[in-house]
């Protein structure tokens, strides 16, 4: 069994790819969720969260990006999971990572009471200039990721200030004081992502006036206490009107993987495999799927493979994996670089379980 440790990474920012031939301009991709179909019927989101948006390359000449289309089920608590992203029906138009779109989902949640199968969903993407996109959706994409740099970052950051705006002009202007919420009180669903985008103006004395919200993803604490943080704050003394700020959260607790079933319920018999989960001689660096870590989200696979008389791994298969098909493909990725100690004839048909 490999097991590798939920760290609390911070948001890593998305790459711009900027795609040849036309006038390209720096654009914003989001992810709106349709309607979630069943075997019996449509089901309706209780917790719709939200996959976060991205910064892309964008000219007018491309064509609309294809939707990311979801199979799953939905156990009895109303949690989706085996989650399975299809093939996208093709990759022209701008570039867009869909990893965090299964993540969202997965912090999802339906109505609780019976098991519903063979479900799809499909999330369609839209694409804004930069220039021109909604400000909500800049506000979240400041709040929750890190800004590229350059131009489209600049650009970017200009649209989320205030009308009018002086208070990044003036180099001398900084921080005395930065008062932060009591994070450790605010409640927060496992998985999900929060942000409080606030903006306000400075008195001569550096004291914060008119504080405002101007985003937020809906937590009603977290922006009761970022409006507070705010106004405790202290500045140089300098007056300045447009200023802005931002407080995010992150779930306290992870969101647990389904219990796993036994190994051995999967394994085969005429696997010549010992059923003792032997050590392993090597393994590669453990990574959890990124996407999922940024959300707290655990998960398991369990794989089937062979080990060559030297200790190389082959035939590595994905027998099951929860709550997404990631899981399955990262664990994989892992198991296939790894290596068993030398044995006379190797073996077939071993199975081991990852735990992320």
């Amino acid at each position: 069994m490999i097991i590798l440790p939920l760290l609390a990474l911070l948001p890593v920012a998305p790459p711009v790819i900027v795609t040849p031939g036309g006038d390209i301009e720096t654009a914003v991709l989001s992810f709106r969720a349709g309607p979630a179909r069943c075997r019996g019927g449509e089901e309706a989101l209780l917790l719709n969260e939200p996959p976060l948006p991205q910064v892309t390359g964008w000219n007018q000449g491309m064509p609309a990006p294809s939707p990311v289309r979801l199979r799953f089920r939905i156990d009895s608590s109303g949690r989706p999971l085996g989650i399975v992203e299809e093939p996208r029906e093709t990759f022209s138009g701008p570039y867009y990572d869909s990893g965090d779109v299964a993540a969202a989902f997965a912090a999802s949640r339906f109505a609780a009471g019976r098991e519903r199968l063979d479900c799809t969903l499909a999330y369609d993407v839209t694409v804004e200039p930069a220039a021109a996109a909604d400000r909500a959706t800049l506000y979240r994409l400041v709040a929750l990721q890190p800004r590229p740099g350059g131009p489209a970052g600049a650009l970017i950051f200009d649209r989320t200030k205030p009308p009018g705006s002086n208070c990044f002009d003036d180099p001398r202007l900084n921080v005395r004081l930065r008062a932060y919420p009591a994070f450790e009180e605010i409640p927060q669903a496992p998985g999900t992502l929060s942000y409080s985008f606030l903006g306000f103006d400075l008195d001569s004395a550096g004291r914060p006036k008119n504080v405002r919200l101007l985003g937020s993803a809906g937590n009603a604490e977290l922006d009761r206490q970022s409006l507070d943080a705010v106004r405790r704050s202290r500045f140089s003394p300098i007056a300045r009107r447009g200023c802005t700020y931002t407080y995010w959260r992150r779930q306290t607790e992870p969101l647990q993987a389904p219990e796993s079933p036994s190994p051995d319920s999967y394994r085969n018999d005429t696997a010549s495999c010992p059923k003792e989960d032997a050590p392993w001689a090597r393994m590669p660096p453990l990574s959890f799927p990124h996407e999922f870590e940024r959300r707290g989200i655990e998960g398991w696979a369990i794989l089937t493979f062979d080990v060559a008389p030297w200790g190389g791994i082959g035939n590595v298969r994905v027998l099951a994996a929860e709550p997404a098909q990631l899981f399955g493909q990262q664990a994989a990725q892992i198991v296939s670089g790894a290596r068993k100690p030398p044995s006379e004839q190797g073996y077939t048909g071993c199975v081991t379980r990852v735990l992320f």
